[in-house]
């Protein structure tokens, strides 16, 4: 998604406030001087062509002392540029904006459900369930139904792969840990 973030939103093109704020990132002086005499050089670029440059400048680093660093720099720029904002309003606001999975908006009655990563360009927020949606389901169903509402089941079972997955990688990592350490506490 990052190439096509940099395209669509060209937030690193000539003359953008972030070209100098990234400069920030970059560990190296040397390779800092060789990006910032690259775009002296160039006036008019593209957001891509800027990361790329970056991109190169940082992937061949001189000082072995600085390797490490200008590889990891390459990451938390496209960190720090592709990761959602958060304004002032939902750090310290208890209901703004971010919500926990299935809880319910309190003006728009929208209930919060987890997406697929994989689907998220076919995410429509407007078609998630709301609460009225759910009451009037759970209304028609049987007595004896014990199941969730219809329209909730798919957010549910992404929900549960992705625990479930977790809970995997959790055990897998806990497992590689402990033998490491020499601790076995298998029976």
């Amino acid at each position: 998604y990052w190439p096509r973030l940099l395209q669509e939103q060209n937030m690193l093109a000539s003359g953008s406030k972030h070209v100098g704020r990234i400069m920030n990132y970059i560990p190296d002086i040397e390779v800092r001087q060789k990006i910032e005499g690259w775009v002296a050089k160039h006036p008019k670029f593209t957001a891509t062509e800027l990361f790329e440059t970056v991109e190169n400048g940082l992937q061949h680093c001189n000082n072995p002392k600085r390797m490490t660093a200008c590889l990891d720099a390459i990451k938390e720029i496209v960190l720090a540029y592709s990761y959602p904002r958060l304004d002032i309003n939902v750090s310290k606001g208890m209901n703004h904006l971010l919500k926990a999975p299935f809880c319910v908006h309190p003006k728009t009655g929208n209930v919060c459900v987890p997406i697929d990563p994989k689907q998220a360009d076919s995410f429509n927020p407007l078609a998630v369930p709301t609460l009225t949606k759910l009451v009037d389901e759970m209304n028609e169903m049987d007595a004896d139904e014990s199941k969730p509402p219809r329209s909730i089941q798919p957010h549910i079972a992404l929900f549960k792969a992705f625990v479930l997955g977790a809970v995997q990688a959790e055990g897998i990592e806990r497992k590689r840990r402990e033998q490491a350490n020499g601790v076995d506490l298998s029976f």
